[in-house]
C-alpha cells in the first residue's frame, strides 16, 4: 500500500507551487541516501510516545540537515539544527527562525530527516511489530494516522511519520473505540473523488480515508497533500487532527 511519493501528481494539483514541490523532491532523495548509511539500532520493544524524542540521534541528524542544506539552498540559515529537530519533533516552533530567513525550506529539510530516520528505523525492527493493532496511533513509533486506505479486504491506516501500515476495524473510531454508528460519520467533497473523511461525535477526531477502488494513489503522504482542503473543512466543522 505505501508507495513512493507521485509528485507528478502534486504538481499538477499545485502548479503555483512547483518549485518548492522540485526542491522538496530533491532534499527528500538526498536525505533518503543519507539515512541509509547511517548506524541504525535494534530495538527490543516498539515506542512510547514520550521516549521518542530521547532515542532521536541529534547530533547525527543535525548533521544530516547541514549537508543537506549546503547541497540544496545557498546559505546556512542562522539556527541550530539540533534545537530546530527537537521542536520539530515536538511540533513546537523552530527557536530563531523567521520566514525572511527560509524557514519553509528548514522545514521541508527536517521533516524529510525526521521522518526518514524513524521509517529506517522501523524498516529494521519490523519483528517487533505487533500483528493485530486497532488504534490510530502506530504500534511501532505511537504517532497518529493521518491517512487511511479501503480496499475490498478492509480498512488500513498508515502512520504519518514511520510510514507502517496496520488494518482497523471500518465501523469503529479508531482514537477513542466509539462503535456507536449513529456518533460515527463521514462527510466528502465533489471535487475530491474517491476520499471520504471519517469523523467521531465522541471524541471530535477525524481521519482521511482514499478508496483505492475509485482513487489511484497508493502512498499515503501523496494523499494527505493532495487532500488538504478536506483537513480545512473538518477544522471548520469543529474537528480535531490525529
Amino acid at each position: 500500500m505505501v508507495s513512493a511519493m507521485q509528485w507528478d501528481i502534486i504538481i499538477q494539483q499545485y502548479p503555483e507551487d512547483v518549485e518548492t514541490i522540485q526542491q522538496a523532491r530533491d532534499i527528500r532523495q538526498r536525505v533518503t541516501h543519507r539515512i541509509q548509511g547511517l548506524d541504525i539500532p535494534l530495538l527490543a520493544a516498539p515506542l512510547e510516545h514520550d521516549t521518542i524524542g530521547d532515542l532521536i540521534p541529534v547530533e547525527t541528524l543535525g548533521a544530516v540537515c547541514r549537508e543537506v542544506w549546503k547541497e540544496v539552498l545557498p546559505a546556512a540559515p542562522e539556527v541550530d539544527f539540533e534545537e530546530a529537530l527537537l521542536a520539530a519533533l515536538s511540533g513546537s516552533e523552530i527557536p530563531g527562525m523567521s520566514p525572511e530567513e527560509g524557514e519553509e525550506a528548514l522545514r521541508i529539510v527536517l521533516g524529510a530527516v525526521v521522518t526518514g530516520y524513524f521509517r529506517r528505523l522501523r524498516e529494521l525492527n519490523e519483528t517487533i511489530i505487533p500483528e493485530t493493532h486497532l488504534e490510530g496511533s502506530c504500534p511501532f513509533c505511537s504517532s497518529s494516522a493521518r491517512v487511511g486506505f479501503d480496499s475490498e479486504s478492509g480498512r488500513t491506516l498508515v502512520c504519518s511519520l514511520c510510514a507502517h501500515q496496520w488494518q482497523v476495524p471500518r465501523v469503529r473510531c479508531p482514537f477513542c473505540g466509539n462503535r456507536d454508528h449513529t456518533t460515527l460519520g463521514y462527510f466528502e467533497s465533489e471535487e475530491i473523488n474517491g476520499v471520504r473523511v471519517y469523523y467521531c461525535l465522541e471524541c471530535k477526531h477525524y481521519i482521511k480515508v482514499i478508496d483505492t477502488r475509485i482513487r489511484d494513489v497508493s502512498d499515503a503522504e501523496t494523499g494527505d497533500v493532495l487532500t488538504l482542503a478536506l483537513d480545512e473543512r473538518a477544522r471548520q466543522e469543529g474537528f480535531l487532527e490525529p
